[in-house]
């Protein structure tokens, strides 16, 4: 009788377990835990965190400090000339008699745009839709013309000062150098001068531009 034996088929190798990759994944996350948790460490991320909030609110107080004496492509103290080469030629002038010395440069396109010039510097820029209900003014701060008066609160806070007469209330922030005239309610115009010498109010209020 002839006796025939089975032969089992060749099994492959047990997989190896990559035990390197469980170990560091381990060591990482222990790191990370010894990172968070050591005095030293912690110390360290929060200095970290004051610095990156520093350098943001430096950055964003610089933008204000800039945007807050411009309205559109004008600034404050720039010359009739540099006015022309942003804006164009005005579509007519006028003289000032009652407010103020200086003279005025009207502007149609692209915005209704008002500058008074005195000394041969810029120290009002304004945009109203009174005489152009069509027409669209520049954005200030965040703020434009049809935003409600409950925007302009939330924006930068109680005004220094406020009037109501004729059917307009008039908003105005010395202290940056913006005024914004209201009718029902809604933005209609809005005014730029010289910020006021107060350096301390106006950063309560780039805080709360900055925090609305």
């Amino acid at each position: 009788m002839v006796v025939t034996e089975a032969v089992s088929s060749p099994q492959p190798p047990p997989r190896r377990r990559h035990k390197s990759s469980r170990r560091s994944a381990r060591a990482a996350s222990a790191g990370l835990a010894y990172s968070l948790h050591h005095p030293k460490a912690g110390r360290v991320l929060f200095g970290f965190m004051v610095l990156a909030t520093i350098a943001f609110v430096a950055v964003q107080w610089h933008y204000f400090s800039q945007r807050v004496a411009a309205y559109g492509d004008l600034w404050i103290g720039m010359s009739p000339e540099e006015a022309q080469y942003f804006d164009g030629r005005p579509s007519s002038v006028s003289s000032l008699s009652t407010d103020g010395p200086g003279y005025l440069w009207h502007f149609t396109e692209p915005n209704p745009m008002v500058v008074r010039f005195a000394d041969g510097q810029a120290v009002e820029l304004a945009c109203s839709t009174a005489a152009q209900p069509s027409a669209d003014c520049p954005t200030a701060l965040g703020l434009k013309v049809g935003d409600g008066e409950l925007a302009v609160y939330s924006r930068l806070g109680n005004p220094t000062a406020s009037a109501l007469a004729n059917g307009r209330k008039i908003l105005g922030y010395d202290d940056i150098g913006y005024r914004f005239v209201l009718e029902r309610a809604e933005i209609r115009g809005i005014a730029v001068r010289a910020p006021g010498r107060s350096a301390g109010t106006s950063f309560l209020r780039f805080l709360r531009w900055l925090l609305p």
